[in-house]
């Protein structure tokens, strides 16, 4: 199974490791070319 996740945020991220810890293939898509800190965090 093959399972695409799109945006690369904490959400897309965090979403990402349950499949990918079950040997599954998981890509994630970001329209961002570079990612960078933007200095938020979450409260």
């Amino acid at each position: 199974m093959r399972i695409m996740i799109a945006g690369a945020g904490i959400g897309g991220l965090t979403l990402a490791l349950a499949p990918h810890r079950r040997g599954l293939d998981v890509t994630v898509f970001e329209a961002v070319e570079q990612p960078k800190a933007l200095g938020v965090d979450i409260g």
